[in-house]
């Protein structure tokens, strides 16, 4: 009779164990890379779209790049382009047809890395 019939089958158990396990970890860090791009693209959409609102006069007359903050209203306060730059994120984050990533949300991007959903960079009156 046989005393040591099962070492193959330990051998190969923990050897899977760890293969599938450095898969897992591959698998899950491409797709935080994903989502990361994803985040990055989405906001450098929406900064162009806020910048491309620039003054055309300012420009042609005097070569200076301005972004009117007011947006037709009397005050100019920088939650007008905050809020500009938030609704175009949002359009942005919505899946358009076919072969685009599924729809995401601000928040949900800025909490795929375990991170708070503020913002306390360029725009800190954006509220996500």
């Amino acid at each position: 009779m046989r005393k040591y019939g099962g070492y193959l089958t330990v051998y190969l158990s923990l050897s899977l164990a760890l293969i599938l396990s450095f898969i897992l970890t591959m698998v899950e860090g491409a797709r935080l890379h994903a989502v990361r791009m994803e985040a990055e693209c989405i906001s450098d959409i929406g900064m162009n779209s806020v910048l491309a609102e620039f003054h055309r006069e300012l420009l042609e007359q005097y070569d200076l790049l301005f972004v009117d903050m007011s947006y037709g209203t009397p005050s100019a306060i920088i939650e007008n382009s905050s809020e500009h730059l938030r609704s175009y994120m949002e359009h942005n984050c919505k899946g358009m047809g076919k072969g685009q990533l599924r729809p995401v949300s601000i928040k949900g991007l800025a909490g795929a890395f375990g991170r708070q959903s503020s913002n306390k960079g360029i725009f800190p009156g954006l509220r996500l």
